[in-house]
């Protein structure tokens, strides 16, 4: 799931703000656009895998109706005390926990490990170099809704400058609940 347009420009505004504040360069910041949130972690995936996946999983995401998810805090990840990444929380939403539920199982029927983290829904703002910069982690409660309406299947690409994502597939879900 990716970030909207209105939803990326109050990101965009809340990392410039947080980079400002983290004046030693702790923070290598996810570049602007790409944020995202991931359901399931695949690693390397071969080309051929592709379209059988994503068959899977679309057949199995259209049940699931669009809806909203909000963005809640930014928060240290995993661990306040010796976080790799600073976050945007997600709040509570059973629909997100439904899809990602479903999307895991496609992706176990698909061939693929089984997951052995929890599923803990966060959009990446940026990855600790070292110590956690001490910079106030503001409340996110203005921040528009982040609309669900498709599963993406990314591909990162890892560089000096940070990840790129190249968008392989999208399976979108079904119409939204009014």
């Amino acid at each position: 799931m990716e970030a909207d347009s209105a939803l990326s420009e109050a990101l965009g505004a809340l990392q410039a703000e947080l980079a400002a504040a983290d004046r030693e360069g702790q923070v290598r910041w996810v570049r602007a656009g790409t944020w995202h949130i991931t359901l399931r972690f695949l690693g390397l995936l071969e080309e051929e895998a592709v379209a059988p996946l994503m068959q899977l999983v679309g057949a199995t995401v259209r049940a699931c109706p669009g809806f909203e998810v909000r963005l809640t805090e930014v928060r240290r990840f995993p661990r306040p005390r010796r976080p790799r990444a600073l976050v945007a929380g997600v709040g509570p939403s059973p629909a997100l926990s439904k899809l990602a539920e479903r999307v895991i199982d496609a992706c176990e029927r698909s061939g693929f490990t089984s997951e052995r983290r929890a599923f803990h829904p966060h959009l990446t703002l940026g990855r600790v170099r070292r110590d956690a910069p001490q910079i106030s982690l503001p409340s996110l409660e203005a921040l528009p809704a982040l609309p669900v309406g498709e599963v993406v299947l990314l591909r990162s690409h890892l560089g000096a400058g940070g990840a790129r994502y190249e968008r392989l597939a999208a399976a979108p879900l079904g119409p939204a609940r009014s």
